[in-house]
């Protein structure tokens, strides 16, 4: 961690995958991060984000200028050139730089409401906090996410990461969305069974920042 500066507060549910991205993002740059647990429906939470989503950004340059900022790409964008190296995580070549948005709006766009919503939440966050999960409407997920990773398998086949040869933002964004597959037999499968991306998964998970931003769902229970 970077001492010299004051800690990135990041609001949100510690669970948000969108949480998860941004302190992966401030672990790669080496900035001091926290995550205060907030639910984004609050009163309060609207003063910071006026559509009720995570995280939102509370930091002070070391000026004294107050930064606050909300929806992940600007935050993830501002922790990138504000620390460490300046855009490490934003490859300089134009395509690809592009093809990092591309999969970055790809997983907003399409993925995560899948993943996330139709499946992670009905068969594993409902089990993991005692609720009665909904295996039917998760079971209605695993087709379109199985045609999703072909598409991921097609375009890992010729490179390590997504944008190319080195670590993106993109590889942050589909990591965090994809870790919680792990702890369902029928999603994990589906990523062993695309060599490229199982390749991928495997690395990433194994990267310092997905270590220390770790969340233990156990404590969901």
């Amino acid at each position: 961690m970077t001492s010299q500066f004051a800690p990135l507060r990041l609001f949100g549910p510690r669970i948000s995958t969108y949480s998860r991205i941004a302190s992966m993002v401030a672990e790669e740059k080496g900035a001091p991060w926290e995550i205060i647990p907030t639910d984004p429906k609050t009163v309060d939470h609207r003063q910071r984000h006026p559509y009720g989503r995570a995280p939102a950004l509370e930091w002070t340059t070391p000026a004294g200028t107050p930064v606050r900022l909300y929806e992940t790409i600007a935050i993830a964008s501002f922790i990138d050139g504000q620390f460490g190296t300046p855009w490490a995580l934003s490859p300089d070549k134009p395509l690809e730089n592009a093809a990092m948005h591309q999969w970055i709006s790809i997983v907003d766009q399409y993925m995560f409401r899948v993943i996330d919503v139709e499946f992670v939440l009905p068969a594993i966050v409902t089990r993991l906090t005692g609720q009665e999960p909904d295996d039917d409407r998760a079971r209605k997920a695993l087709g379109p996410m199985a045609y999703m990773f072909d598409q991921v398998e097609s375009h890992l086949q010729d490179r390590p990461y997504f944008a190319g040869t080195a670590l993106s933002l993109a590889d942050i964004w589909m990591i965090a969305l994809v870790d919680p597959l792990r702890l369902s037999g029928a999603s994990l499968q589906l990523i062993e069974q695309r060599p490229a991306f199982f390749n991928w998964y495997e690395r990433l998970r194994q990267h310092p920042s997905f270590i220390a931003t770790e969340f233990d769902l156990s404590t969901l229970v």
